[in-house]
Formats: structure tokens, C-alpha cells, sequence
């Protein structure tokens, strides 16, 4: 590839697996930021965690999703390396339980009420779970278009943030008085 290439942005545009991934990080960054700016308060005020435990357990969260989202992008590319796996299928694997396994976990917390151990431990599997984007979205783009990945990847995560704005405002709306 030459230096300083530009970007085919209308074949890009136009490509599915592009559209694919930034409607994953989407959904993805719509579930997070609902869960990021809700959590405090559902812990305050339905589980009543003392505002130190509530601060601890956020922090179990975000450990959970930092350590998993780093192994998870080493174990994809070990399951690679060792052919194990088609490339696709597994990004499409670790993208599909990165995005279902925590729905999961969320359907399972009225199921165990308010029993606050049970939920911090469906919340913490929620976000370790998460974390394994970094076998799925976060990946994919370089596979898809390695010379541009850089650039993709920002246009993908701008529109991936756009629940950042909107994700509060419906969650709070859902959430107020429940």
C-alpha cells in the first residue's frame, strides 16, 4: 500500500461486515453507558449498598471488564494462530457473547430480587462477559481493512458513542420511580 492512501469511503460505506461491526458497537456502547450511569443509583437505592461497598462493587465491575476485554482479545488470537478457528467465526463468536451473555445476566437479576450478593455476582459476569468485544468488535476492523483500520475505527466508535447522549435519558426514563 502507498503512504498516506486515502480511504475508499464509499466502498466502505457500502460494505455489510462494516456496517455489522458499528451496529455491534452500538448496541454494545448503548448497553454500557445504560449500565455505567445507572448502576450507582441501583445499587443505592434498590439494594441500598452503603455508598463505600457501592463504590467497591463498581469497582469489581469495571476490573472484571478490563481483565476479561484484555484476555479475551489474547485468547482470540491465540484460538487464530492455532487455526482452531476461522477468523470470522470466531469474531462473530466473541462479538455475539460479548453482546448476549450480559442481556443474559440482566434478565437473570429480577429472578434473585433484591438479594445483593447474587446480583453483584450478575453484574460482575455481566461485565466480564462484556469484555469480550476485545475477541469481536474490537478486532474486526483491523481484519476487515487492515491499511485503514485507524480511521474506520474512529468514524465506527463516533457513531457507536451516540448512545453516550441518548442511552441516559431513555434509562432514566425507565428507571425513575421503579
Amino acid at each position: 500500500m502507498r503512504k498516506n492512501a486515502s480511504v475508499p469511503w464509499l466502498h466502505v460505506v457500502r460494505s455489510p461486515p462494516i456496517w455489522a461491526v458499528t451496529v455491534a458497537k452500538f448496541c454494545g456502547a448503548w448497553s454500557f453507558i445504560c449500565f455505567q450511569s445507572k448502576l450507582p443509583a441501583y445499587l443505592d437505592e434498590v439494594l441500598h449498598l452503603p455508598i463505600q461497598k457501592n463504590g467497591l462493587v463498581n469497582a469489581y465491575l469495571f476490573a472484571a471488564l478490563c481483565i476479561s476485554i484484555v484476555i479475551s482479545g489474547k485468547l482470540s488470537d491465540f484460538i487464530r494462530s492455532k487455526k482452531i478457528l476461522e477468523t470470522t467465526t470466531i469474531r462473530k463468536s466473541f462479538e455475539t457473547i460479548a453482546l448476549l451473555g450480559p442481556a443474559g445476566c440482566m434478565v437473570a437479576i429480577p429472578l434473585v430480587k433484591c438479594n445483593a450478593d447474587a446480583v453483584v455476582i450478575l453484574l460482575t459476569s455481566a461485565m466480564a462477559l462484556f469484555g469480550l468485544c476485545g475477541g469481536g468488535d474490537v478486532s474486526v476492523i483491523v481484519d476487515l481493512a487492515p491499511d485503514f483500520a485507524g480511521k474506520i475505527f474512529g468514524v465506527s466508535n463516533a457513531i457507536a458513542s451516540i448512545p453516550g447522549i441518548l442511552s441516559p435519558v431513555v434509562a432514566g426514563y425507565f428507571l425513575e420511580g421503579n
